[in-house]
């Protein structure tokens, strides 16, 4: 491990020298190693130089940005088992065995490539997802874009996201969602960064990420599904850590929460296992009076929405003192 750990640090400085040297982008490529041990063996570093390669830039142990000679390609295949790209990498099955490492290594190429790049995220994973049977949540993510905010996600049935079936801001460059409440099928979702503008509270949204895919399949039921009922929620909650609501024993729940009545503009759209949600997750301020209603899945099918409940978010001291709070109108 020692050994590779000096030669990485040796093949940084060798990189940051030879950067200048060799400019020719035709030749550029995305130098991809099944073994990460083989950076560490001396003949690797010989061969690099005697078939005329160079490393410009390294993304992880296993993934290099290099000037390749067409020469040097097969030569580095042959020996090596060395996989080489020289455009946009738009299948990630390869870098996905590298882990999250690979993954991002694979989305900065990406990103390099671009001739005129933009804030537009780059999704880490690009393969499809098949869930369902397999998890009740599942994580979509991307690069944290430089100065982003927050981030808009959405999913849609087709990829021009005519018709948008999710749309959600996170603050985080990670969104679990519950693939329970979309129907079987291949979904498509991108994310958008926003940027907080010279006028106060104003944002900015950034361009939307190429679209990535997911796919949805639920077990086969035979027989008719009785269909579900709307939940009833209090009139008058007042949320402190949390945010809850009746249970009516089921598994699965999506929950939103806006500052207006109608939800056209939705300040949180989460999805829990539990009757409850930490409001500290929720982008709420302290104070204020909101809007939240609910919908929940049996695993196979969803019912509506329940009719939306006023809240008010305070601390906890709040709670405590057995205040009487006004609600939203």
């Amino acid at each position: 491990m020692k050994k590779i750990f000096y030669f990485f640090c040796a093949l940084s400085l060798a990189a940051l020298l030879a950067a200048d040297a060799f400019a020719d982008k035709e030749a550029e490529a995305l130098l991809l190693l099944p073994d990460e041990e083989t950076v560490s063996a001396s003949a690797f570093s010989s061969d690099l130089e005697n078939w005329g390669a160079r490393i410009l830039e390294i993304y992880s142990a296993n993934v290099f940005r290099g000037y390749i000679p067409e020469e040097a390609e097969s030569r580095l295949k042959e020996k090596y088992g060395a996989k080489i790209y020289r455009k946009r990498i738009d299948y990630m099955g390869e870098f996905a065995k590298f882990g999250e490492k690979g993954m991002l290594a694979a989305a900065r190429w990406n990103n390099y490539m671009q001739e005129n790049p933009d804030d537009a995220p780059l999704i880490i994973d690009m393969t499809a997802h098949r869930v369902g049977s397999k998890g009740k949540y599942l994580k979509l993510c991307w690069n944290n874009v430089p100065d982003a905010i927050s981030y808009r996600l959405q999913t849609s049935h087709g990829k021009s996201f005519e018709r948008v079936s999710f749309d959600a801001v996170t603050r985080k460059n990670c969104h679990l969602i519950m693939p329970a409440f979309w129907p079987d099928g291949v979904h498509y979702w991108r994310v958008a960064p926003s940027f907080k503008t010279v006028r106060k509270e104003k944002l900015s949204q950034g361009s939307f990420s190429e679209p990535s895919t997911f796919a949805v399949s639920k077990p086969a039921v035979k027989g008719k599904t009785s269909k579900l009922k709307a939940l009833e929620l209090p009139e008058n909650t007042v949320a402190g850590r949390r945010l809850s609501w009746p249970s009516g024993n089921q598994k699965y729940f999506r929950l939103q929460v806006s500052d207006v009545k109608d939800f056209s503009v939705p300040a949180a759209d989460v999805f829990s296992d539990t009757c409850s949600y930490r409001t500290s997750e929720l982008q709420l301020k302290r104070g204020n009076n909101y809007y939240f209603r609910v919908m929940y899945s049996d695993g196979l099918s969803n019912s509506p929405w329940s009719v939306p409940a006023p809240f008010e978010y305070v601390n906890k001291n709040s709670l405590k003192s057995g205040k009487t709070y006004r609600t939203a109108k």
